[in-house]
């Protein structure tokens, strides 16, 4: 306590309430206010993130293991209560057997694109056309033709 006062009255405020927070009972007060203990140089919604991120770094990490087993046995007893216990064991197996349809769909798709293909091939055969015989084509040779003939007529005419 002494070391923190003196840390605030050097102006350290930050390193003051760090040194605070390293007592459990004040660690979780400032939780319980909405105001995380520093962590690492990092205050506020960013020291929140890392002290979730690495929780068994806390002060309070015995108390805080025992508060949230509690708080899931407790919402284990709600949902059993509601009935959504239930409901989501029922969506797990039906999750699986979609699943198991989804793969069984699959192989079947397969099956139909191979059949696709095999189709499309039959379908090239049939329509190829055999045996039928292509005329021979004559290409005439003509003579070369030159551009400036009939030019000088028409400059004598001028």
């Amino acid at each position: 306590m002494k070391l923190s006062k003196l840390l605030n009255d050097y102006g350290m405020k930050v390193a003051a309430v760090a040194m605070l927070c390293q007592d459990p009972r004040v660690f979780e007060a400032m939780e319980q206010a909405g105001t995380p203990c520093p962590f690492e140089g990092k205050i506020g919604s960013d020291a929140k993130a890392q002290w979730n991120k690495y929780d068994i770094e806390r002060p309070d990490y015995d108390k805080y293991v025992e508060k949230m087993d509690d708080r899931l046995k407790i919402d284990e007893r709600i949902m059993k209560e509601e009935g959504i216990l239930e409901e989501n064991e029922s969506l797990k197996t039906d999750i699986n057997t979609v699943a198991k349809e989804n793969k069984k769909l699959e192989k079947q798709i397969e099956k139909l694109e191979k059949m696709q293909l095999d189709l499309v091939k039959e379908a090239d055969k049939k329509s190829q056309v055999t045996g039928v015989k292509l005329d021979e084509v004559v290409v005439e040779e003509l003579p070369p033709y030159d551009v400036h003939e009939g030019f000088e007529e028409k400059k004598s005419k001028d």
